[in-house]
C-alpha cells in the first residue's frame, strides 16, 4: 500500500536526511586515525538500515494491515537492528579494557543485559502494535516502556560507573551522548501512544513527521556528535600508535 500525501513527504525527508548523514559520517571517518575507525562504522551502519527503511517506507513497502491494524514494521526492523547498535557505540566508549577472566565474565554480562533489554523493548513495542484489545495493548505497551526504564537504568547505572572509573574524559563524552540519545528515545513511547497505535490524538502526518525527526536526530545526528566529541577527546590526549583514543583516554 503506497502512502501518499504528507506522510510520504515525511519518508522522504527521513531517507534524504540519513542519506546525508551517511556521508557526513564517512567524510568525517575520513579524518580519524584507524584505530578509531570502528566507531564510524557502528555510526554508518546505524544510518545505512535507517536509509534503508525510510527508502521502503516511502515506497510503501514496510506497511501491512494485520487484523485492521496497520502495522509499519519497516521501523520496528529498523529499530530491532539500529537500537542494539547505538547502545554499542555507547558501551565500547564508556566500558574500559578488559584485564582478566573475571572481567570478561562481568562484561559479557552487562553487554549482554543492555543488548537483551533493548531487544525486547521493540519486540514488545511490535507486539502492543499488533495488538487488538485495549487490554493487550496497554500490558505490551508498559512492558515495552519497563525494558527502556531498565537499559536506562543499566547505562546510568553500571555503565556510566565503570566509564568515569576508567577516565574522567571518555566518561563526559559518553555522559553528554547517553543524554543526547535519551532524550530522544524518551520521545519515541510517547509518539507511539499519541498517535493511531494508542489513543489517537494525532494523526498519521504528525506521527510520521515525529518519527523522522527523531530518527535523523537519534541515528544520524548523534553518529555525527559522536564522531566530533571523540575527534576532539583525541586532539586532546593524542594516542600513540595501535592505541585507540578511549583506551589513551585514562592516562
Amino acid at each position: 500500500m503506497l502512502i501518499v500525501d504528507m506522510t510520504t513527504f515525511w519518508f522522504w525527508f527521513g531517507f534524504v536526511s540519513l542519506s546525508l548523514s551517511s556521508l557526513g559520517i564517512i567524510l568525517l571517518a575520513a579524518k580519524f586515525r584507524r584505530e578509531d575507525r570502528f566507531h564510524a562504522l557502528i555510526a554508518l551502519a546505524v544510518t545505512s538500515i535507517a536509509t534503508i527503511s525510510y527508502y521502503a517506507l516511502a515506497r510503501g513497502q514496510a506497511d501491512v494491515t494485520i487484523g485492521g491494524n496497520v502495522v509499519v514494521y519497516g521501523r520496528y526492523l529498523d529499530w530491532l537492528f539500529t537500537t542494539p547498535l547505538l547502545l554499542l557505540s555507547l558501551l565500547v566508549i564508556a566500558l574500559p579494557p578488559v584485564k582478566d577472566v573475571r572481567m570478561t565474565r562481568e562484561r559479557i554480562s552487562l553487554i549482554a543485559a543492555v543488548l537483551a533489554s533493548d531487544v525486547l523493548m521493540v519486540v514488545t513495542g511490535l507486539f502492543a502494535n499488533l495488538a487488538t484489545n485495549t487490554l493487550d495493548i496497554v500490558v505490551w505497551y508498559l512492558a515495552s516502556c519497563g525494558w527502556l526504564l531498565i537499559v536506562l537504568y543499566l547505562m546510568f547505572g553500571e555503565v556510566q560507573r565503570q566509564a568515569f572509573a576508567h577516565s574522567e574524559r571518555s566518561g563526559k563524552v559518553y555522559k553528554s551522548l547517553l543524554l543526547f540519545l535519551t532524550f530522544a528515545w524518551v520521545c519515541y513511547p510517547i509518539v507511539w501512544i499519541l498517535g493511531d497505535t494508542g489513543y489517537g490524538v494525532i494523526n498519521a502526518n504528525t506521527v510520521a513527521a515525529a518519527y523522522a525527526i527523531l530518527d535523523v536526530s537519534a541515528k544520524g545526528i548523534f553518529g555525527i556528535l559522536t564522531l566530533t566529541l571523540l575527534k576532539k577527546l583525541g586532539e586532546k590526549v593524542n594516542p600513540s600508535p595501535k592505541t585507540s583514543t578511549v583506551e589513551a583516554s585514562d592516562s
